[in-house]
């Protein structure tokens, strides 16, 4: 099988350019798209989830305190990987418990919003909520939706916000 090598023109090379160029160029507002996706999308598994991480951070707390003794010792247990997803998921609440500080310092009435849809032991309704706030349940819904998505922004950062990275 012989090889034929051909000369591409300037115009031939200039579109081949401008072709890769674009296609480079919406691969990355498609990743830039679906990190600000997924930030939103984690933001709400978070709030959604909240109690229960708290919950384990508490129990990770209480094991780490305790001696190792019993199962710890069975070979099947890693207990350095095993506290490494452990501490993972407290230094994730922890960064999220400051976010929400910082969060219900800028924008308090949306704040109260969150805490009692997710936040507090007893999670409410839109429909309760807006009842207690005096406003529309989709009004609650705009205000959750909106409240996830600056809250998105204080937990993952710039790439949230920026477009044109």
């Amino acid at each position: 099988m012989e090889i034929q090598i051909h000369e591409l023109s300037e115009p031939q090379l200039e579109e081949l350019s401008d072709k890769i160029v674009s296609k480079i160029m919406n691969a990355q507002d498609k990743k830039r798209k679906a990190i600000r996706s997924n930030a939103y999308h984690n933001t709400i598994l978070l709030l959604k989830n909240y109690k229960k991480l708290k919950k384990h951070c508490e129990i990770v707390e209480n094991q780490v305190e305790e001696e190792f003794t019993t199962m710890w010792n069975d070979w099947r247990f890693d207990i350095d990987s095993l506290l490494e997803h452990k501490a993972k998921t407290a230094k994730l609440m922890k960064h999220v418990d400051h976010a929400l500080e910082e969060f219900k310092k800028e924008n308090f009435e949306d704040y109260e919003i969150i805490q009692m849809k997710y936040l507090l032991p007893r999670c409410f309704s839109d429909e309760f909520i807006a009842s207690h706030i005096d406003v529309d349940r989709t009004t609650v819904g705009r205000r959750i939706k909106r409240a996830s998505k600056e809250l998105a922004v204080i937990l993952f950062g710039i790439d949230v916000v920026v477009d044109w990275m």
